[in-house]
């Protein structure tokens, strides 16, 4: 019977001890119900760190359109586009100055759409201030500074043409020691798969981009409209992607009827230069 008292006292003793542990806690829950605890107030209509770095993944388009400058009729509407398109204009045309003028107004990107001398051609129908192999660096490094100089604006290049002339190195490295000077970005059009100029500019520390997909390389606007798409496809697959059409009537059209696309798809247009601010 003694031993039976000691157990009885030895489970007492448990019970008291778990009363004592466990009452603070439902004190505590108790007045849980009748006391409001500080709440951390989160300001919604303020971007977050969060929300920035979603931003900042949000996988963005470069749409890029050439050809610039000879004309005023097509680029009118052109103008009626987003503002987050990025235009390049050729040199020495006739309204190459009033169409950086009116772009950089309106809130596009400027580019000089610098010729370059193709593989199947070596006379002068690439255009106004073009560069030739034949060149030597020092009057390549002329031509386009140039260039650069009598278009207002201006905050890149990219070839227009190109496939021979981007092939070599000593041409690519005159071009980017201008570009670095003047601190303008440069954009391979990759006229050809074997251009250089990606290349050369990230190893003589230029910012460089290049062309993903061509909008028009074939005519009509049901072929627009199909490379926009892939377009939108490709941007889901990478954080930066380029595309390159030109000013004309079936092109501005499927941008104009598309572009609403890509907010869609949660794809961010952005001017070339927004990119490299990153």
């Amino acid at each position: 019977m003694r031993r039976y008292s000691y157990i009885r006292l030895f489970l007492n003793g448990i019970i008291i001890l778990q009363i004592a542990l466990i009452s603070p806690l439902l004190k505590a829950i108790s007045n849980s119900n009748s006391t409001s605890f500080p709440k951390n107030k989160i300001n919604l209509s303020k971007p977050t760190a969060f929300s920035k770095r979603l931003n900042i993944e949000k996988p963005k388009v470069v749409i890029i359109i050439d050809d610039v400058g000879t004309e005023m009729t097509h680029f009118t509407e052109l103008m009626k586009l987003s503002e987050k398109l990025t235009v390049s204009i050729l040199p020495g045309e006739k309204f190459s100055k009033i169409c950086a003028e009116v772009a950089h107004q309106k809130g596009f990107e400027v580019m000089l759409h610098q010729p370059m001398q193709p593989k199947n051609n070596s006379d002068n129908h690439i255009g106004s201030g073009g560069i030739f192999v034949s060149m030597k660096p020092v009057i390549i490094e002329k031509i386009l500074a140039e260039n650069v100089s009598n278009i207002p604006y201006i905050k890149g290049v990219n070839n227009h043409m190109g496939s021979y002339a981007t092939t070599k190195q000593d041409v690519m490295k005159a071009t980017m020691k201008v570009l670095k000077e003047k601190n303008l970005y440069f954009v391979d059009s990759i006229t050809s798969g074997n251009s250089k100029g990606y290349k050369i500019a990230k190893e003589m520390g230029v910012k460089a981009l290049k062309r993903d997909i061509f909008i028009d390389t074939q005519s009509g606007y049901d072929y627009a409209v199909r490379q926009l798409k892939e377009l939108r496809k490709l941007a889901k697959t990478k954080s930066v992607s380029v595309a390159i059409g030109h000013c004309r009537p079936d092109t501005i059209r499927a941008l104009k009827n598309t572009l609403s696309e890509f907010e869609k798809d949660g794809i961010q247009i952005s001017r070339v230069s927004e990119v490299f601010q990153e």
